[in-house]
């Protein structure tokens, strides 16, 4: 993901898990529980993250990043929407 600059692996961890726990809406009380939940991010740089993953991941479904061939075993069977589509907008 081009937006880990100066994301340690935890803070990237605890980004992802706090996503999956508040967002619905992107209203800015979720945004500041996501922060919160984030060591030593602030919420703007928590949204800008999640710009960035958005941003990363539409490039990869619109075939300007190629997917790797992983083997068979290591691929994912699950069906999971697509988080460009379907994610909330940020209230800037």
């Amino acid at each position: 993901m081009s937006g880990q600059v100066g994301w340690e692996w935890e803070e990237n961890k605890a980004f992802e898990i706090a996503l999956a726990l508040h967002l619905k809406t992107g209203s800015d009380e979720e945004w500041e529980k996501i922060a919160s939940m984030v060591p030593n991010k602030t919420i703007d740089e928590v949204k800008e993250h999640y710009k960035v993953l958005v941003e990363d991941i539409k490039a990869i479904e619109d075939g300007l990043v190629p997917i790797p061939d992983y083997p068979e075993d290591e691929a994912s069977d699950t069906d999971t929407d697509s988080l460009a589509n379907s994610s909330p907008t940020l209230n800037e």
